[in-house]
């Protein structure tokens, strides 16, 4: 894995990122706590996961750990 000075980077960096390695060293050197990445589904998942049911969350990942669902 390049590091922050490595001229090994892949791409540009990410409009309004400090240039880091990607946007989660830079979360990490902000001092943020979580960073979520992915699909608009995902991140949408991510943030109602503190308010729905264990019993729909299960029902969430089953859908999506099943054979065969990839987005």
């Amino acid at each position: 894995m390049p590091v922050a000075n490595s001229p090994a980077r892949h791409g540009p960096p990410a409009p309004g990122s400090s240039g880091g390695v990607s946007p989660g060293y830079d979360a990490l050197m902000a001092g943020k706590e979580k960073v979520v990445g992915g699909s608009l589904k995902d991140r949408l998942q991510t943030a109602v996961a503190g308010v729905i049911p264990d019993s729909t969350k299960g029902e969430m990942h089953r859908t999506k750990a099943k054979p065969g669902s990839d987005e």
